[in-house]
């Protein structure tokens, strides 16, 4: 019996055709019809997975979340929550990397295009949520909205390195994601659950959480 070909992954090609065209015409360069054109559908089958432009911003946050969560949890297993929150942003960064002329534009257009303020905010603080959740940083109310604000300011500084570090090992990258982390978890009031506290031989304990 013949083999059915393999379902179209069209969202994913929805995504990869729009990054290309961002990249290299900025947002304002991304118009629908083009991008239909591109992937070969009619334009009632690119409305049927998206409302509008804005909608790539939804389908490029959903990818690069399902990126960062697809770990073996035992992975962390041992590793303080800072610890967690870095291998876990360095699996998202390493999923831009296909895309990386695409949001190298956006992060660049993105201050001047009031029209992506709002969705791009919601993306960050909904990856915040589920990083928490993957890092086993239990927070509620308060300190849990505080929380995801840092981890927010921690990804876009880091971002904004990541689209000028042409290094192949990203070394810049990860000492400015370092650096993020450990001021975050210096700032007062923002104690990790979990957090291993020094020892008196000076290796470490792990606190409860």
């Amino acid at each position: 019996m013949a083999r059915k070909p393999a379902a179209r992954d069209l969202d994913g090609d929805i995504l990869e055709a729009a990054m290309t065209r961002i990249g290299e015409g900025g947002w304002d360069g991304l118009f629908l019809r083009d991008l239909a054109a591109d992937l070969g559908v009619g334009l009632d089958e690119l409305r049927g997975r998206m409302g509008s432009r804005l909608g790539v911003l939804r389908l490029l946050s959903k990818r690069l979340d399902r990126e960062m969560l697809k770990n073996d949890p035992t992975e962390l297993d041992g590793m303080t929550p800072r610890e967690r929150l870095f291998e876990l942003l360095m699996h998202r960064f390493d999923a831009m990397l296909p895309y990386k002329p695409g949001m190298a534009r956006l992060v660049r257009d993105a201050p001047r295009r009031p029209e992506l303020w709002a969705p791009i905010a919601c993306n960050v603080d909904r990856m915040a949520s589920w990083l928490m959740e993957a890092a086993s940083i239990r927070y509620h109310g308060p300190k849990a909205r505080l929380a995801r604000r840092l981890l927010a300011a921690a990804y876009g500084a880091t971002l904004r390195v990541w689209v000028d570090d042409v290094s192949e090992d990203q070394a810049r990258t990860l000492a400015e994601l370092d650096k993020r982390l450990a001021q975050l978890e210096r700032l007062a009031g923002l104690s990790w659950p979990g957090r291993r506290s020094p020892s008196p031989d000076g290796t470490g304990t792990a606190e409860a959480a």
